[in-house]
């Protein structure tokens, strides 16, 4: 007694100094964030309790934000050159953005290939697949696509990345 202020923090910034008491004496300040976004991840939250006239220190409750991101950008990031049939050729396709870092699943024309390795970076920020192809005829104008997600946001309407490429292919004329 008296009741304390209530106030909300976000790290070292207020952002919410409202507050109301209720006929039992209870401090009461809700915070309600309406729109998560990645400048949020592991952000700190704060409640404070201060109760200034009887000179006790704060009281301070705090949690930090961890937030499931999908991949902002997924590149073919070889050159898309033209192909000669039967010779092998390595292409890479990086993505970056995804919080856990996102699985990059190869498709040939709508069917999934699996001749592929795949890393993280350190930081978790870039997943990077090397594909092994060895292209035949067949596979001219097929669409390769390169498809990047995070396997934890697997519904709503961008559950995935992906880029493309129109694969040409010709002959090796000895």
């Amino acid at each position: 007694s008296p009741p304390p202020t209530l106030h909300w923090y976000k790290d070292t910034t207020m952002i919410d100094g409202s507050y109301i008491i209720d006929s039992r004496g209870w401090a009461h300040n809700d915070l309600i964030i309406y729109r998560l976004s990645a400048y949020d991840l592991n952000a700190v939250f704060s409640c404070q309790a201060n109760n200034f006239l009887n000179h006790s220190q704060p009281i301070r409750s705090s949690f930090s934000i961890d937030i499931n991101l999908n991949p902002v950008s997924v590149n073919i990031v070889s050159e898309k050159s033209i192909l000669s049939a039967g010779r092998k050729v390595e292409i890479v396709c990086q993505t970056k953005g995804s919080r856990p870092p996102a699985v990059i699943i190869w498709f040939k024309n709508n069917k999934q290939l699996t001749h592929s390795q795949e890393s993280v970076s350190s930081d978790g920020n870039t997943t990077t697949s090397v594909l092994n192809l060895m292209p035949t005829l067949a596979d001219n104008n097929a669409l390769l696509v390169c498809r990047a997600q995070n396997l934890r946001l697997q519904s709503g309407p961008h559950k995935y990345a992906e880029d493309g490429w129109e694969l040409q292919v010709y002959s090796i004329n000895y």
